[in-house]
């Protein structure tokens, strides 16, 4: 039998497709990805699954609910030897609940694939785990850094502040709310005040559209700043967000804003 060439992109598309399956729990791609022997290890001592059918069956009694986006995806090829190939990195899983709650995590993986006997790209092995972040002893913003597909670390770098790290703002009435920008779905702005639409409330602050510049929210309109992951989709001009709700699109941002979208995807 003829041996098939994988290259570095079709090892780290694979490792993608996987990511993907896993967190959408699309059963028929793991009969495809995954070795008979896979091996699963988690976050904690209970989360190790060895062989490829006991995995799935854990996958199948596992509930899920709710809307899942996955963002800032990483992926890096560590190590090639001979038929084996190690790819690690990490992606944002963010959940939308029934209840309009907003979850999100960051993940650190390792994969392990396999060229087998009948010469098909199989996963052998994978090691993921939540990463806690912990709040800074400081007032400095903390940065995580994430790669382009297929890239190295030390090229084609976007930056993007930790989505987990909660902002203080106070509204008219002198209360104060702390949130994360993950739990931000829009702002509206009205003169020199913004309306806050987060997932359990909405509230009026003094403050500007550009005092909540962040790299999740994309400026849709000259009043309206969106939350890119709830952005479910565009037309003239207008946006949907996940939730149903409808905001207006200014005619000069849509092109920017469709290329924007595009390029995420």
């Amino acid at each position: 039998m003829m041996n098939q060439h994988f290259t570095y992109q079709d090892v780290l598309n694979h490792s993608k497709d996987f990511v993907h399956a896993l967190m959408n729990r699309d059963i028929i791609m793991f009969q495809y990805l995954l070795d008979d022997d896979f091996v699963w290890i988690g976050d904690y001592t209970n989360q190790y699954i060895s062989g490829k059918e006991a995995f799935i069956h854990v996958l199948k009694n596992v509930e899920v609910s709710g809307q899942l986006h996955i963002s800032h995806e990483e992926y890096t090829l560590l190590t090639q030897e001979e038929k084996t190939w190690v790819v690690y990195g990490r992606f944002c899983a963010t959940a939308t609940l029934p209840t309009t709650k907003v979850i999100s995590t960051i993940i650190h993986f390792t994969f392990i694939w396999q060229l087998n006997k009948q010469q098909k790209l199989h996963l052998i092995h994978a090691q993921a785990c939540h990463v806690n972040t912990p709040a800074s002893n400081n007032e400095q913003k903390k940065k995580l850094y994430f790669y382009k597909n297929g890239t190295s670390a030390h090229e084609d770098t976007i930056r993007l502040e930790n989505p987990m790290n909660k902002i203080r703002i106070k509204d008219m009435h002198h209360q104060l709310h702390f949130l994360s920008p993950m739990e931000i779905l829009y702002i509206v702005s009205n003169n020199k005040l913004c309306t806050i639409y987060a997932a359990e409330e909405s509230f009026v602050t003094r403050m500007t559209l550009r005092e909540f510049d962040h790299p999740l929210f994309l400026r849709i309109h000259r009043s309206y700043l969106v939350n890119r992951h709830y952005i479910k989709q565009i037309h003239r001009y207008c946006a949907t967000l996940s939730n149903g709700t409808k905001l207006p699109i200014g005619k000069q941002r849509y092109m920017e804003l469709q290329m924007q979208l595009w390029k995420e995807n």
